[in-house]
């Protein structure tokens, strides 16, 4: 016998087998995560689309800085908030979402989207939540964040 007969033959793998690569947007991440019913997925999905758009009004060149994932969860933060104080009857969507955002950890459990709500109410608070990761101290400059 050689060792040529020893060898175990190569299995395919299959795509059920592969692993997903690590997702590069807790932004879909969350909305993943919160079990929404389809509709409210799409429709977070399309809030999602509209985040880099409002940091390019911000500053064009937000892809170059320090870590865009983090900026465009900032972003996608304060943009929840807007959109939970426009649309109340959105509120339990809304919070299902920040509530298991991968990078809203550090705020309070049960009261995410109220601090957000804070973060986006208060031109103080949004500098020094998005600011530092965006390099913009100014809240006026932050506004198409807030809006």
């Amino acid at each position: 016998m050689t060792d040529h007969e020893h060898e175990v033959p190569a299995m395919p793998i299959s795509d059920r087998e592969v692993p997903a690569p690590p997702s590069t947007d807790p932004n879909h991440d969350a909305i993943d995560a919160a079990g929404l019913d389809p509709a409210n997925a799409s429709w977070l999905r399309g809030l999602v689309d509209i985040v880099e758009p409002r940091l390019d009004a911000v500053r064009g060149d937000w892809r170059e800085a320090a870590d865009p994932v983090v900026a465009r969860a900032c972003a996608f933060g304060l943009l929840l908030a807007t959109v939970a104080q426009r649309y109340p009857a959105s509120r339990e969507v809304l919070a299902r979402v920040a509530e298991v955002h991968p990078s809203y950890g550090p705020l309070p459990p049960g009261h995410r989207l109220e601090t957000l709500e804070r973060i986006a109410g208060d031109g103080e608070l949004t500098v020094a939540w998005v600011g530092p990761v965006l390099d913009v101290a100014e809240a006026d400059a932050l506004a198409p964040l807030r809006q």
